[in-house]
């Protein structure tokens, strides 16, 4: 899982907390936290993006997000 991209859309973001959600295509949703974004953090919500999914001990999380 790891290295790979990922695409998903920005289910939640919620800036002033710094952390949000991505759901794929399979249903799957990644936490991400603010610095994991590598875009424009505005109107992020619904936007399209990859990113590299890890695994961690507390669940799916993605980094390195970038708009596609």
């Amino acid at each position: 899982m790891t290295g790979q991209v990922c695409v998903g859309r920005i289910k939640l973001y919620f800036p002033y907390q710094g952390f949000g959600f991505i759901r794929t295509p399979d249903n799957d949703d990644y936490f991400f936290r603010d610095c994991d974004i590598e875009c424009d953090k505005k109107r992020l919500r619904g936007k399209i993006v990859k990113f590299t999914p890890c695994k961690t001990n507390k669940g799916l999380r993605a980094q390195r997000i970038k708009e596609t």
